[in-house]
């Protein structure tokens, strides 16, 4: 943290009683935590130009480059704006009142134009940081309401945020954790296959429907591998035995506990190593499950909640199994509801998006901010860093050196 030092000396340094002159022998020192509001600073530059007397030639120093041209407003408060908006989820109403008691009178309107200019700079990052995500082996997706407003009507209707998550670093992998958002018209499985591109490896879900068309052998980039989430089949009995307190849905619920007892002992673990422990250790577990799935489901009636319950499960059943076959695989697809958990502060602050225009950009600004928290990142000073980068006009082949995790400043503890 920043610190500012004041050093208090007494009104004199001479001795009160014989009149010596006092020497230094040690410090008191007390700490205290202040804080200054935000501030709007006006930087002028300045370029003298000169003559020379001789050959009359004028010459003065070179402006330098700026990642954004032609405009008065600098890329740290396009930093901060952004980080408010994307990261704090202010609306810009709120942030422009914000100013205003700084002195700085800025219309949101000219917020919102700001924020489409630094969204456009920083689009090619988050392409590079999409292509990046889709070459991995395996990655969790979902999907969450995100309310668009419908300019013309003034209706509000519901569209959708896809993201895609990846996190290894419960079996230790080498590949950086990220999340990217994407924002649709619709939750039609159609935008989730668009989103994903060419991935074609193993792909961590919900029980959806709209998932199952990319399992098709027809799929232009080849069929994905569906493992499923135990997360949602155990909500379902908990939620049962909370509301009903019936003793089967609490024994199908023990023994769902016993294989999530397992997968936190190996957390952190390679993934040789959980996979060792999961065919020794959980294999069993999950076949005494499906049994006694098997023979409830023969004494209850189909359509009731229990029914219902064990019909979700057993419909997924090898969808839920991948996790034994695949150490990389979790057990449930909670990386990505966790990182899809900010979508419900904006919905409550924010309230839609203005239009889709808004909600694409959004989606490329969520996507680096969250990816910065997964790498405990401060999102400011990762946009500042990009920018002074985007000003040295580097090539967008190398625009994968600007990814989150390779940011050399702002660094603060990592949240997992």
């Amino acid at each position: 943290m920043p610190r500012a030092l004041e050093v208090h000396e007494p009104p004199s340094t001479s001795c009160d009683y014989c009149g010596c002159q006092a020497t230094v022998i040690g410090v008191q020192i007390v700490e205290k935590v202040g804080f200054r509001p935000a501030r709007v600073v006006v930087t002028e530059q300045r370029f003298p130009k000169y003559k020379c007397p001789g050959c009359k030639t004028v010459f003065q120093a070179k402006v330098p480059d700026q990642a954004f041209d032609f405009t008065k407003y600098g890329p740290e408060l396009r930093a901060g704006i952004a980080t408010s908006k994307f990261a704090d989820f202010l609306p810009l109403f709120r942030i422009e009142q914000i100013f205003e008691r700084s002195g700085a009178k800025i219309h949101r309107g000219t917020l919102s134009r700001l924020m489409t200019s630094t969204v456009e700079a920083l689009k090619p990052v988050y392409e590079a940081l999409l292509e990046d995500v889709r070459a991995s082996g395996k990655l969790h997706m979902d999907e969450t309401i995100m309310p668009q407003f419908v300019p013309g009507n003034g209706k509000v209707r519901n569209c959708y945020a896809w993201a895609l998550c990846r996190d290894d670093r419960r079996w230790l992998g080498n590949l950086p954790a990220a999340v990217v958002f994407d924002f649709a018209q619709s939750r039609a499985g159609e935008h989730g296959e668009r989103f994903l591109g060419d991935f074609r490896e193993v792909l961590q879900v919900d029980g959806f429907p709209g998932y199952n068309r990319l399992t098709s052998e027809g799929r232009p980039n080849g069929p994905i591998k569906l493992a499923y989430c135990w997360s949602h089949v155990r909500r379902r009995f908990h939620q049962l035995w909370l509301s009903t307190k019936s003793m089967a849905a609490k024994h199908l619920l023990d023994q769902i506990n016993a294989m999530y007892g397992i997968e936190q002992r190996i957390a952190g673990t390679p993934a040789s190593h959980r996979l060792s422990v999961r065919k020794r250790e959980t294999a069993p577990l999950a076949a005494e499950l499906k049994s006694s799935l098997e023979q409830t489901a023969a004494s209850i009636a189909t359509k009731s909640i229990l029914g219902e319950a064990i019909s979700y499960t057993l419909n997924l059943w090898d969808g839920l199994l991948v996790f034994l076959s695949d150490g990389r695989v979790e057990m449930d697809n909670n990386p990505v509801e966790n990182a899809i958990r900010p979508i419900a502060l904006l919905r409550k602050n924010a309230l839609f998006a203005g239009s889709e225009v808004g909600g694409r950009n959004w989606a490329i600004m969520a996507s680096l901010v969250g990816t910065c928290k997964l790498h405990g990142v401060e999102p400011y000073t990762y946009f500042t860093w990009v920018f002074e980068q985007l000003a040295k006009k580097l090539p967008r082949s190398e625009y994968h050196r600007l990814m989150p995790w390779n940011c050399p400043k702002g660094r603060y503890k990592a949240k997992d």
